[in-house]
């Protein structure tokens, strides 16, 4: 039945993807995602409510998957759904201020912690497992972590089939993971998630014809998120490290975005701008690869594969290695020094080029 309902869901999905892209001229008026932005790549009017295929596939493949399984999906998506509104909501007006879609992300975590009984209860650091150890702060803890997974699958959401290609590989982590201590429910829900994800990336990449949006990106991160948090609870052997070793890329990406912002521009957190790694990699790499192929959307999918290296480092340590918290700390610390490394060196070879420049411009 898992096969059944992963085909189902995979073929949905890229049918109903299709059929948003083939019907845009209706309806791209509302949904198009503006060309505009610090962190558009993009040039041409796209539809960016993918989420809305990815929300109705998952729904039906759930309804093919065993007993066993399906109780599992059927919570999580339960809890997912007013996430994914909000980000629909914000796809269709872009009107929705930041701070209260972290703020709703937030209460969605508190009632997916509630719902499940599912929460991160240790982290192997003493003060940190005093708080943890009460169900209030077991609660906001992971409401708070489940919020910041969400936002960071929307911040790398930004070249075509780097969000979906991530997720897939991170679903993918969770499912072999899960397989490997025999939660078969876990790993069942992994994979359908995966395989919609799926449906979406092969409309979407290369060409870009069809965005995730908002609305997808939350609910697919919230479900990254929720199996995440969920690994470990259900799994007492489990270390909650492995679950962060697993979302290392897109949590690296936003809390080095945050610091970033802070500390050398002076901005706010959450304030959008063009030095993402995905951004910077596209004006190294994509926009040459853009020009020789005369096709700038083929040099956007350049960086967003390229840039599927980070999620399938992590993939290859959290489900290839043992499933003890040393490994786990270890991958974390290895992918943290080789993602400031490779940011660094782009950057310096970006300012390297941008001096050049200047200096070629003869004085007046």
């Amino acid at each position: 039945m898992l096969v059944a309902a992963c085909a189902l869901g995979f073929f949905l999905s890229a049918a109903l993807a299709v059929l948003l892209v083939v019907t845009a001229r209706f309806h791209l008026s509302a949904t198009s995602d503006p060309t505009v932005g610090a962190q558009k790549l993009h040039t041409v009017p796209t539809p960016r409510i993918g989420g809305l295929g990815l929300c109705l596939a998952l729904w039906a493949g759930a309804a093919l998957l065993s007993p066993d399984i399906f109780p599992v999906e059927l919570v999580f998506l339960a809890c997912a759904m007013p996430v994914f509104l909000l980000g629909l909501a914000e796809d269709l007006t872009g009107a929705l201020p930041v701070a209260f879609r972290f703020a709703a992300t937030i209460c969605a975590g508190v009632l997916f912690s509630m719902v499940t009984g599912f929460a991160v209860t240790s982290v192997g650091l003493p003060g940190v497992d005093a708080v943890l150890a009460t169900t209030l702060g077991a609660a906001l803890f992971t409401a708070f972590a489940m919020a910041g997974i969400v936002n960071a699958v929307n911040i790398i959401d930004g070249c075509n089939g780097l969000a979906s290609g991530t997720m897939i590989l991170m679903s993918l982590s969770v499912a072999l993971v899960a397989w490997r201590v025999g939660d078969m429910p876990l790993a069942g829900t992994a994979m359908l998630l995966a395989s919609v994800l799926l449906g979406f990336l092969i409309v979407n990449f290369p060409f870009g014809r069809l965005f995730l949006g908002d609305g997808g990106a939350y609910l697919a991160g919230f479900l990254v998120g929720a199996m995440c948090v969920a690994l470990p609870a259900r799994n007492a052997d489990l270390s909650p490290w492995l679950s962060l070793l697993i979302l290392a890329y897109p949590v690296t990406e936003t809390l080095l975005s945050a610091l970033r912002r802070m500390l050398v521009r002076g901005g706010r957190p959450g304030q959008p701008d063009r030095r993402h790694m995905h951004s910077l990699v596209y004006r190294r790499f994509g926009r040459r690869v853009g020009e020789q192929l005369q096709d700038g959307r083929l040099g956007n999918a350049a960086a967003g594969g390229l840039m599927w290296v980070w999620p399938m480092l992590t993939f290859l340590w959290a489900a290839l290695g043992p499933l003890t918290t040393a490994w786990a700390v270890s991958g974390l610390a290895l992918f943290a020094a080789a993602y400031l490394i490779a940011y660094f060196r782009i950057i310096r070879h970006w300012r390297q080029r941008r001096a050049g420049a200047f200096s070629a411009v003869p004085a007046e």
